[in-house]
């Protein structure tokens, strides 16, 4: 089955977004040789199952903050572990490097431009080939309200008003040879990082890339 037709399977927005053809551009050719994926955010688990189906010898890591979504439905399967913490925090991160080298490191998160900008900053050493990042299109928001726990919010302001601050064109800088956009990594995050960078902006919603690691 391809890619689209596991993600309808299991119920999960990435059919409904297109994501899969752009993805299964890239994954398609190592299906048998993943061994190892995180993914930030599992919902009701419908990627983690789906991942489960389209890399058969991979286990899969799920790094959640368990505040959303039904947990109840997170994949009951040996290959599948759940993460629990938020991705907000470089030592939640760091302990879900610990599991890796990851072949796949996928961000559908919080979307928020400090949490995607430092997972990335942390995560990207323990990631082997590709490291993606879901829904750009909140670089073009106000902001992101983020609920953490009963009775506490907090927002983080996307950059519209600082155009450079957004991972969005973090990302482009990266393709261009310019530093924009890492107002929340380290200078040592942001140095370890040369990806080759793949965008698929169908429109300003739904945006995702994907960074490919180069050969040092």
């Amino acid at each position: 089955m391809t890619l689209t037709d596991l993600a309808r399977k299991h119920g999960t927005d990435k059919f409904e977004h297109g994501f899969c053809p752009f993805y299964e551009r890239y994954f398609g050719p190592i299906r048998e040789e993943v061994v190892r994926i995180l993914e930030i955010g599992l919902a009701d688990g419908g990627s983690a199952r789906m991942w489960l189906d389209y890399f058969p010898k991979a286990e899969v890591y799920g790094l959640d903050n368990g505040l959303y979504g039904d947990r109840g439905r997170w994949p009951d399967d040996p290959r599948f572990h759940a993460l629990l913490g938020d991705q907000s925090q470089r030592d939640i991160l760091a302990k879900a490097a610990a599991r890796g080298p990851f072949d796949i490191v996928i961000d559908d998160g919080s979307h928020t431009m400090h949490d995607q900008q430092v997972s990335l900053g942390v995560l990207w050493p323990q990631t082997l080939k590709y490291y993606v990042v879901e829904d750009l299109h909140t670089s073009f928001m106000p902001n992101i309200s983020l609920y953490t726990g009963p009775h506490v919010s907090y927002s983080y302001p996307t950059g519209v008003d600082d155009p450079e601050d957004t991972t969005y064109d973090l990302l482009l800088g990266f393709r261009d040879g310019e530093k924009w956009g890492r107002t929340y990594m380290t200078e040592a995050e942001y140095s370890q990082i040369r990806p080759k960078i793949h965008v698929f902006e169908p429109s300003r919603q739904h945006i995702t890339a994907v960074l490919e690691r180069m050969a040092e």
